[in-house]
């Protein structure tokens, strides 16, 4: 009976692999950026510090594969992403803008996408963890200004595609479970910053 089983599970292992599909690809597209965080008052309550919670479009490239089996696959990914983001500073006491400044965040994202296929329809979820690589701001030199990130966070990605033989389409939703905002200093103070992000991700793969 126990050769009857292992022969039954190695000729099933050899003709999965069979129908198996292994491809890789490079991928490319536009995301839209959101930031939510904490405000953050200065000069004994008269000024504020905020980050407004609107779209901002930024960009991914990057590499992708896929192992196919059926109408099942996992797709991971190695992305380079590039966000934008705004800063605002408010006068409390007149309420207008004294400053205005945008900011860019550059990471590594590594995406592990579970899907099924529905002909070349299919609907995919999976972590993503995200590595930062640096900053760059247009307060730099403006009051001491520095914020930190978290090195590495974790999140989420969602979403629905099309997949043909050479071209891959994909829209997906990304959370994060903790935030990336770590500290910031700030007019020569330090606050904690509790910034989250998420973003909608259209991408276009190119498989060879």
């Amino acid at each position: 009976m126990k050769k009857i089983i292992l022969t039954a599970l190695i000729l099933g292992f050899i003709a999965a692999t069979g129908y198996s599909q292994l491809r890789f690809g490079i991928r490319g597209g536009v995301n839209w950026h959101y930031v939510k965080a904490d405000d953050i008052l200065l000069e004994n309550n008269t000024l504020r510090l905020t980050i407004p919670t609107k779209a901002n479009l930024g960009y991914h490239v990057g590499i992708i594969s896929q192992i196919r089996l059926f109408n099942v696959f996992v797709q991971p990914e190695l992305l380079f992403t590039s966000n934008k983001n705004e800063v605002l500073l408010k006068d409390e006491q007149s309420s207008s803008t004294e400053g205005f400044a945008e900011q860019w965040v550059y990471r590594m994202d590594l995406p592990v996408m579970l899907g099924v296929m529905i002909k070349s329809f299919k609907v995919e979820a999976g972590p993503v963890g995200t590595a930062i690589l640096g900053s760059k701001t247009e307060l730099v030199d403006i009051s001491n200004y520095e914020q930190k990130f978290k090195s590495l966070t974790f999140g989420y990605q969602a979403g629905v595609g099309l997949d043909f033989p050479n071209i891959s389409l994909d829209l997906k939703y990304e959370g994060k479970f903790s935030k990336f905002g770590d500290k910031l200093t700030f007019m020569n103070q330090t606050f904690d910053f509790d910034q989250r992000s998420s973003q909608l991700i259209f991408s276009i793969g190119l498989f060879f």
